[in-house]
């Protein structure tokens, strides 16, 4: 009888032991947003072309701007002022400024203030005010 209870602790722990190794068992709940990388996907679109990203939480469009583009602006952080993207400038003579949109819709907070989120589709254009 002891026999067989040993027995089925060592078959019981090497299950356990395979099933960890191999990822099936789990804790906590299941985020989507690719916890175990702790990174986001987010699209970029400036001009028209689209570039997909791989980014951690936390940053911000404008972050996310600086990191994979040059860039000059007025002001720093939640307060700056997109002026060029790639050297490429809004013309304030002609009532040009970068517009910035999140999902397909005009952003009503600064790009140093939005922080990204999984999926988001962030887009940079110019337009006329």
């Amino acid at each position: 009888m002891k026999k067989n209870i040993f027995v089925l602790i060592i078959l019981a722990s090497f299950f356990l032991l395979w099933l960890s190794y191999n990822k099936i068992v789990s804790v906590g709940p299941q985020i989507k947003n690719d916890s175990v990388n702790n990174t986001l996907s987010v699209n970029q679109v400036i001009g028209g072309i689209k570039k997909s990203y791989k980014t951690s939480p936390g940053i911000t469009a404008l972050g996310l701007l600086e990191k994979t583009n040059y860039i000059i602006t007025n002001g720093e952080k939640e307060n700056a002022f997109v002026v060029s993207i790639n050297k490429i400038k809004a013309d304030s003579f002609k009532n040009q400024y970068w517009a910035f949109y999140i999902n397909g819709k005009p952003s009503n907070v600064g790009a140093g203030s939005y922080h990204l989120q999984q999926n988001d589709n962030i887009e940079w254009k110019i337009e006329k005010y």
